[in-house]
C-alpha cells in the first residue's frame, strides 16, 4: 500500500468482518495504542502477544479512561512517539482521559474551565495550550484516526487462519538453522501445525 498505513488495512478488515454473521471474533495481534480504536465493534479485540493480554472495549475504558472511540483525540492531545505524532504540550494521560471520558472530542473540550466537567491539575495550561494548538491537534487527530475504507483485494475468508502449514513451517525452521523449533513451539504455545 502507498496512500494507505497498515493500521488502516488492520481496521478495514477487523470493520468488515465484524459484519459477518459467521465470524466470530477478531483478534489484532498488535499493542499498538492507535488500534484500540478498532474495539468499538463487539467481535473486535487486540491481542499483545509478548505480555499475552487481550484488550477489548471495557479494557480500553480500564486501561485509557476512555471509550474506543475517543482514542485518536487521546493521541492528539498526548502523542505517540510510535506515529511521530507530538501532541499537545503539558497534556498527559491522565489530564487527556479525565477530559475525555466526559467530553470524547477535541471540539467538545469547553473554552472555559469553569464549564471543565471534572477537576484537572494545571487546568488553565492545559485550556491556553490546547487552544494555541487546536489546529495541530485536529491534524493529529486526522493522523491516529485510522481509515477503515481501504480497498483491500482480500476478503474475509481469505484471511481467516487456517493454521500453519507443516511443510512451510518445517522449511522456514530449517533456512533459520531453528529444526527443533517447530517442536518447542508445539509443547510450548501449542502452535499446530496442518498439513497441507
Amino acid at each position: 500500500m502507498v496512500e494507505f498505513k497498515s493500521g488502516d488495512a488492520l481496521a478495514t478488515e477487523a470493520a468488515r468482518a465484524d459484519t459477518l454473521p459467521d465470524v466470530e471474533q477478531v483478534v489484532i495481534c498488535s499493542p499498538d495504542k492507535d488500534l484500540a480504536q478498532c474495539l468499538v465493534h463487539p467481535k473486535v479485540v487486540t491481542l499483545d502477544r509478548i505480555r499475552n493480554r487481550t484488550l477489548d472495549a471495557a479494557g480500553v475504558r480500564d486501561k485509557f479512561g476512555i471509550l474506543p472511540a475517543s482514542i485518536p483525540d487521546y493521541l492528539a492531545l498526548v502523542g505517540d512517539t510510535a506515529d511521530g505524532i507530538p501532541g499537545v504540550p503539558r497534556w498527559g494521560a491522565k489530564g487527556a482521559s479525565s477530559i475525555l471520558s466526559h467530553c470524547h472530542s477535541l471540539e467538545n473540550i469547553p473554552r472555559d474551565i469553569n464549564q471543565w466537567p471534572v477537576k484537572v491539575r494545571g487546568a488553565q495550561t492545559l485550556l491556553d495550550n490546547l487552544i494555541a494548538h487546536f489546529d495541530q491537534a485536529l491534524l493529529y487527530r486526522t493522523l491516529a484516526t485510522l481509515r477503515t475504507d481501504v480497498p483491500l483485494p482480500e476478503s474475509v475468508e481469505q484471511l481467516r487462519h487456517r493454521g500453519i502449514e507443516a511443510s512451510k513451517l518445517s522449511a522456514l525452521c530449517e533456512r533459520l538453522g531453528q529444526p527443533e523449533l517447530v517442536q518447542r513451539l508445539s509443547e510450548r504455545h501449542g502452535v499446530a501445525a496442518v498439513e497441507g
